[in-house]
């Protein structure tokens, strides 16, 4: 009787989980990335259940039990733990670059900084296969990343005057700006610059 009880609510976990978990269709990576904390303690829960059922099993000479809904909620949580994990360092880093005064900045720091995470996801680009959304929406964050270093180099240049700043400020739509010595990478991550990326060109090149 257990061990039926227990195929219905595997089965239910695997319900809720590609309809709510974290990598249900259309997920956002940020909605996504909140949400494993609590199904990996839901998936220790049951991890804990099947194990004390095959203890019993073992115990009464029963034949083993295989639980294939819970066994393919742990195999996608297994590749979903590998790709969040990747996006939270990335996230982690770009905290602290966002942190960097613009007068401090040193460009090839986020150069070299970069190429770590452009490496981490393309080496993972098998798991593109069973989890497409959620690892093409971690590599298009950090190939956008890259695709905006060479316009904040640009915005280093000492010919760019307020003229071109107020130009750019007025197409990102970017609230509170003031280029001052406080100024840090954040208000310029803030942009969102890859999305721009002909029309501050041409700003930065008048």
């Amino acid at each position: 009787k257990e061990i039926k009880e227990f195929y219905i609510k595997t089965n239910e976990f695997k319900k809720d989980f590609l309809l709510k978990g974290p990598n249900y269709e259309g997920i956002n990576i940020d909605q996504g990335i909140e949400l494993m904390d609590d199904y990996q303690l839901l998936l220790n829960e049951y991890n804990i259940e099947e194990h004390r059922l095959s203890i019993s099993e073992k115990l009464f000479h029963i034949s083993s039990h295989i639980f294939k809904d819970l066994d393919d909620i742990k195999d996608e949580m297994k590749i979903l733990t590998i790709l969040y994990n990747i996006l939270s360092k990335f996230n982690q880093q770009k905290l602290i670059w966002s942190k960097v005064l613009w007068n401090e900045l040193d460009i090839t720091m986020l150069l070299d900084g970069i190429k770590e995470y452009i490496h981490l996801i393309k080496n993972k680009e098998s798991l593109n296969q069973f989890c497409p959304n959620i690892y093409n929406q971690i590599k298009n964050r950090i190939i956008s990343f890259k695709i905006a270093l060479p316009l904040i180099s640009s915005l280093k240049n000492d010919a760019l005057r307020p003229r071109h700043w107020q130009q750019i400020i007025k197409l990102t739509k970017v609230q509170g700006f003031t280029l001052d010595k406080n100024f840090t990478l954040g208000k310029l991550f803030e942009m969102h610059l890859h999305t721009k990326k002909d029309e501050i060109s041409k700003i930065t090149q008048k």
